[in-house]
C-alpha cells in the first residue's frame, strides 16, 4: 500500500489523495472569476474552499494541467 506522503508527491488533480475539488469545479472557478463578476473571496464562500487556495487555482499556481 502507497503511503500518502508517495502518492500526493506523483498523483495531481483528482487523482491525489487529498483532493477536495474537481478538475469542472476548478474550470467554473476559473470561469467565473474571469467573467468579472465574482471576487476571489466570493467564489471561496460559494465554493467554501480557502481564500489562498482559490487564489492559486485563479492564478494557476495550482491544477495548472486543467485548462478552461
Amino acid at each position: 500500500k502507497e503511503s500518502i506522503k508517495k502518492m500526493s508527491e506523483t498523483k495531481q488533480g483528482e487523482k491525489h489523495p487529498l483532493v477536495k475539488l474537481t478538475e469542472l469545479q476548478v474550470k467554473e472557478i476559473r470561469h467565473l472569476y474571469s467573467t468579472g463578476n465574482y471576487t476571489q473571496k466570493q467564489l471561496s464562500e460559494k465554493y467554501n474552499f480557502s481564500y489562498s487556495n482559490i487564489k492559486n487555482i485563479i492564478k494557476n499556481r495550482t491544477w495548472k494541467h486543467v485548462i478552461i
